[in-house]
């Protein structure tokens, strides 16, 4: 049996490229043309008025990411059902978090925890607290663009012509 190849053919490279300029393309559009965003509050904020759901939408595919995508079937398959005691512990932070804290910021028309810190304590706290958000968010980062990559080399090793002419595992 002849070894399968082990690379991307060009389309797949023109397909992967014409994802990624298409999701630029509409970032920078509406970047560009924000319609009614004039200022920086109505940039980032929207203004403080938008509705429940847009901002629970957004904040649910901020938390996503390759780690969540590639990790946790793996290890609801490895260990088994058990992980959904860490689903609902996500219920009781999220409810702690929306009615204990949210409130406290929005009252305060802040629009990050480093602002509180200074409110609170002071600019020095303020400048500790940022300078280690950023190391704890560029560890996680380089997690989180490692599973993708990791993912796009199995990919890259298997072409999908070689995936539907392969042998079924189990043969009846």
């Amino acid at each position: 049996m002849a070894e399968p190849e082990r690379t991307f053919h060009p389309v797949d490279y023109v397909l992967f490229g014409l994802m990624l300029l298409v999701s630029a393309g509409i970032g920078i559009y509406h970047g560009c043309t924000g319609g009614r965003q004039r200022t920086t509050s109505e940039y980032l904020l929207g203004n403080r008025s938008m509705q429940t759901f847009p901002i629970a939408v957004s904040l649910l595919a901020s938390f996503l990411s390759a780690i969540t995508l590639l990790g946790v079937p793996s290890e609801i398959f490895t260990y088994g059902a058990q992980y959904t005691v860490l689903l609902f512990s996500y219920f009781i932070l999220t409810a702690t978090a929306a009615i204990v804290f949210v409130p406290i910021f929005h009252g305060l028309h802040l629009t990050s925890a480093h602002e509180y810190l200074e409110l609170r304590f002071s600019y020095g706290v303020r400048i500790l607290g940022f300078f280690l958000f950023v190391i704890c968010y560029l560890l996680y980062l380089s997690v989180v663009l490692y599973a993708p990559s990791l993912a796009l080399q199995a990919a890259d090793s298997v072409t999908f012509d070689n995936f539907f002419r392969s042998k079924p595992i189990v043969q009846i």
